[in-house]
């Protein structure tokens, strides 16, 4: 590999001082990039060749095919071999502490990495990895060293102890370490990413490269900005310990009476953020304050104390004869004490209530054009690095965040669906819009949420799609709607396919749709590809259409989307639950949507 990745630079070096070829060489160079996602389609890269170069370039067109098949098999090779370094150091791990999780294992794969010899990293470069593995130790600091673990900071402590005889008082700061990793971690700068930027600048063989300056750039530059609130919001806790008692005498109560009370106040620093920026989007969080749980008196028995005392009645017998009475006549009197506890515990919390997104990506731009990684309007480079990132376990939220990036404005597979003998072109008219609500299965509400093995975020675009009908057309069931709002959002909707045995192995079975649907009151209606003359009647009417699709546009894998309208130019617009920046813009239906599509879902009041 380590001579292949050779051959590639010499290639590239040696063509840098021909302009016209070396355009050529550029232009050969992305085509093969984009060609990483459809290799095991030959026809669409001859497709790509015969129209994008072949025909431009005739008098070069032989040198562009073989400088394309040689670089589309490198890079091909570069992407499947991303994983062979790690994947023999993350054995070493597992062997010792069970499964490596990215991060969280960081220091134990630092370890393992350092033990790595020069002639260990030959043979694994040789074997196919794409980057010297003692650089991994590098790629895990920057991602340690750019995510917060933890603070040190105060907390407010005060206690009152009253009992009959005083009261004494505690009022103090007391040291507090705020853990801040359980929040930071979702916004972290992956190790990951930062060892595909190595990759795709040429410099992940280099076990130097000036102590590897892109790395320590990426950490300097496209490090998240946190802002914290933890000196502002708060958990306040306090509680209260009541010990009374209660004297019995001969089974009636005497009295009952407080002899104790500890109220506790514990006031707790929060790891809540009121902002926070990474190289795609910013994060604004909005903050309930205040909110109140008290869960009242609670009494417990502690325990009781009986006891007996010899009482007089007031009379008196005269016991030596003499006529006086003596002796008081005494009678047995049965006492008890009990004492209990009266708990009381009054909560009130910071909670984050929800979290708005905002596309970004200039900071990482600026970092992409200072390597000169992209230049405007291309993003092939990333399209790799997409590619390199893929290859990775636990990296679906990053490989997201990079498709919105790069608006999967490449080649990302044969886009085959059932329907293969689509028109290519179909006339549709506008629709009347109306307001549909967009959801996201990446919602922080509900997107870490487990659905099946796997999360919300990760797999739960079907219910998202028919929950953002469901809300959209008003559709309602109670048991459906578990919190009891009136709105069925994707966690109610995932939690019902999921109870009711509808969540597939890797998604949601076609199915949940129909039954769903007749459960809240609604009309669903399937259709197949081939009968796409009835969808398109369906959104010229106004109806919403979830939409199955095959590899394409829109995924890479299997994944569903909601057809909600149809513009003045007679495109499609959709909400995707799993893209902000595929839902902004309109789609052909000819040959985007109907070619992609596996499967419709008319749905209607």
């Amino acid at each position: 590999m380590g001579l292949l990745i050779s051959a590639f630079n010499g290639v590239r070096h040696f063509f840098q001082g021909i302009k016209h070829i070396a355009s050529l060489i550029k232009k050969a160079a992305r085509m093969g990039k984009q060609a990483l996602n459809v290799l095991k389609n030959p026809a669409i890269i001859l497709q790509i060749l015969v129209s994008s170069l072949v025909k431009a370039v005739k008098d070069y067109a032989i040198i562009i095919f073989i400088v394309v098949f040689i670089l589309s098999a490198l890079l091909g090779m570069v992407v499947e071999g991303a994983k062979v370094a790690y994947d023999e150091i993350a054995s070493a791990v597992t062997g010792k502490f069970g499964a490596v999780t990215g991060w969280l294992f960081g220091d134990k794969v630092k370890e393992e990495t350092n033990k790595i010899t020069e002639e260990q990293a030959k043979e694994m470069i040789e074997a196919g990895s794409p980057y010297d593995p003692r650089n991994m130790s590098k790629y895990i600091e920057v991602e340690q060293n750019t995510t917060p673990v933890k603070v040190d900071t105060k907390r407010h402590y005060k206690q009152r102890v009253w009992t009959p005889g005083g009261e004494t008082n505690t009022d103090k700061k007391i040291d507090y370490e705020l853990s801040l990793i359980e929040v930071a971690y979702d916004y972290r700068l992956p190790w990951e990413f930062v060892l595909g930027l190595d990759v795709i600048n040429n410099t992940s063989l280099d076990i130097d490269y000036f102590s590897k300056k892109i790395v320590r750039h990426a950490e300097d530059d496209l490090k998240p900005i946190y802002t914290w609130g933890y000196d502002k919001y708060s958990k306040d806790v306090t509680y209260w310990d009541q010990t009374w008692q209660i004297k019995y005498k001969n089974g009636i109560k005497v009295y009952e009476k407080k002899i104790k009370e500890i109220e506790t106040y514990n006031s707790y620093p929060l790891p809540i953020l009121d902002k926070v920026q990474t190289i795609f989007k910013d994060y604004n969080f909005t903050i309930d304050t205040d909110q109140v749980t008290d869960t009242g008196w609670t009494k417990v028995n502690s325990s009781t104390y009986s006891w007996t005392e010899q009482e007089g009645t007031g009379t008196y017998k005269d016991t030596d004869g003499d006529g006086i009475n003596d002796t008081e006549i005494m009678k047995t009197v049965h006492y008890s004490m009990t004492t209990y506890h009266k708990y009381r515990t009054k909560t009130v919390e910071d909670k984050v209530n929800y979290i708005v997104e905002t596309q970004t990506g200039q900071r990482l731009d600026s970092f992409l054009e200072d390597f000169k990684l992209s230049e405007t309007g291309q993003h092939e480079d990333i399209s790799l690095l997409y590619e390199i990132v893929a290859r990775f376990d636990n990296t679906e939220s990053l490989r997201v965040d990079l498709e919105d990036y790069i608006g999967l404005e490449y080649a990302v597979g044969g886009a085959t669906g059932n329907y293969v003998n689509a028109p290519s072109e179909i006339v549709i008219q506008p629709s009347e819009l109306s307001g549909v609500v967009y959801f996201s299965q990446k919602d922080s509400r509900w997107g870490n949420v487990m659905y099946g093995q796997n999360t919300i975020r990760a797999s739960g675009c079907g219910p998202t799609s028919m929950a953002m009908v469901m809300t959209s057309l008003g559709a309602y069931n109670s048991n459906v709607d578990l919190n009891n709002d009136s709105i069925l959002d994707p966690y109610e909707s995932a939690m019902w396919s999921y109870k009711n045995g509808y969540r597939a192995s890797s998604g949601t079975y076609w199915s949940y749709f129909s039954a769903i649907g007749k459960k809240v009151g609604l009309s669903v209606i399937q259709k197949t590809p081939s009968q796409y003359k009835d969808v398109v009647s369906a959104l010229e009417s106004g109806k919403l259409v979830i939409a199955s699709m095959a590899p394409g546009h829109f995924t890479k894998g299997g994944h569903f989307i909601l057809l909600r309208g149809v513009d003045g130019n007679g495109d499609i617009l959709v909400n995707d639950p799993n893209s902000t920046a595929r839902s902004s813009k309109s789609w052909d239906f000819a040959s985007i949507i109907l070619p992609e599509s596996k499967q419709f879902w008319i749905i209607s009041n």
